[in-house]
């Protein structure tokens, strides 16, 4: 299987301010060329939702990818 080519490092640096909601911190900011980088993950979640089966979790309906995609 081939996978789509990663967006350059560069395009992952982002600014981003914590903002203090629950006990979790969130970070918001923007990525650059951030439709590069949409495109490459669509193409590579469609893919792994082709090739691997749901885990049955809380989506109803969805795909739930497998605790090592990532990985």
């Amino acid at each position: 299987m081939t996978h789509p080519p990663r967006p350059a490092t560069d395009a992952l640096r982002i600014r981003a301010a914590q903002i203090g909601m629950f006990e979790t911190p969130i970070l918001h900011g923007q990525v650059t060329d951030a439709a590069a980088l949409n495109a490459a993950l669509r193409t590579t979640i469609l893919s792994q939702a082709d090739a691997a089966p749901s885990l049955n979790r809380s989506n109803v309906g969805g795909w739930h990818s497998a605790n090592d995609m990532l990985a």
